[in-house]
């Protein structure tokens, strides 16, 4: 499935000191336009967020807001017993007696100073919330994408409309909504293609008003020899679309053209609508896997 270029993402870091939150908008765009507002101490990841955006997308035009609250500067703290000891060699030596000692020459001496960032911001904190709402705004586009369109006839339609459902809805996880359709669900319409042009025609036809390149379409035929799901399955090609088809075990004209083919392991019509469910509960569950895997 094919991303949206329309989506959010959202993420936010907190402690007892400090919180940040990280919104990303992204709308269409030929090119990728980054736009970003930030508080001033954030400035330094900039240059990740462009470099991160880039890597991740092709196109889109985002807009980056990145609000920080609390938080402060690193607190520097010097060992007194060090100091102590570094004092007395000063004593010992008559060289170090008459030069000037500076900061910086105390600063390098293994363990006399330390900075404290118990409460500071620091680049790893913006990098990691930057990051986190990238990711979320990945799966929004995902699921702000491409459409799955499925179809097939008698108790393959049936099966159609089973898997839809179940990613349209949800299967095991309360998660976003995808886009999946069953294409006879509209009776009217499958009727009147069937009158004027012919049985053969009625999804072929409705591709060319519902199909869109990157869409993925799901053929589910038992024989996988029905004329009206061939013609949809050549439709698809021609449109751009990821083709996916359910057969039985034996070779069709449907697994020549698909581009992936899940043949259930018989011939009798009842055994290979039953692995077709599993097939596609299979699936279901791998996509919510895959696109929410944090829900």
């Amino acid at each position: 499935m094919i991303e949206s270029m329309t989506g959010f993402g959202f993420s936010k870091l907190s402690n007892k000191n400090f919180e940040i939150f990280c919104e990303i908008k992204s709308v269409n765009s030929k090119f990728i336009d980054i736009h970003f507002r930030s508080a001033q101490q954030s400035f330094s990841v900039e240059e990740h967020l462009n470099q991160k955006l880039k890597s991740v997308f092709r196109r889109g035009q985002f807009d980056v807001r990145l609000n920080v609250l609390g938080g402060s500067s690193p607190k520097l703290s010097i060992s007194n017993d060090l100091l102590a000891q570094l004092n007395k060699e000063i004593q010992k030596s008559k060289y170090l007696e008459t030069a000037t000692l500076k900061f910086s020459d105390i600063k390098n001496f293994p363990g006399a100073v330390s900075l404290s960032e118990d409460s500071a911001i620091s680049d790893v904190h913006l990098t990691k919330i930057i990051n986190k709402a990238i990711d979320d705004l990945k799966r929004s586009r995902l699921s702000e994408g491409n459409k799955i369109l499925l179809f097939g006839n008698g108790g393959s339609a049936s099966d159609a409309q089973h898997i839809a459902a179940e990613l349209t809805g949800r299967f095991f996880k309360d998660r976003t909504a995808l886009f999946a359709e069953a294409l006879h669900v509209n009776s009217s319409y499958m009727t009147a293609v069937a009158n004027d042009y012919g049985f053969e025609k009625t999804y072929s036809r409705l591709l060319e008003a519902k199909g869109d390149k990157g869409d993925v379409l799901i053929a589910i035929s038992t024989s996988g020899n029905s004329q009206n799901i061939v013609n949809a399955v050549k439709k698809a090609k021609e449109i751009g679309m990821s083709t996916i088809s359910f057969t039985g075990q034996n070779d069709s004209k449907i697994k020549e053209l698909s581009q992936f083919c899940l043949q259930s392991p018989s011939t009798n019509t009842p055994r290979i609508q039953e692995i077709h469910i599993l097939f596609g509960h299979i699936i279901c569950q791998l996509v919510e896997e895959k696109i929410f895997p944090n829900v």
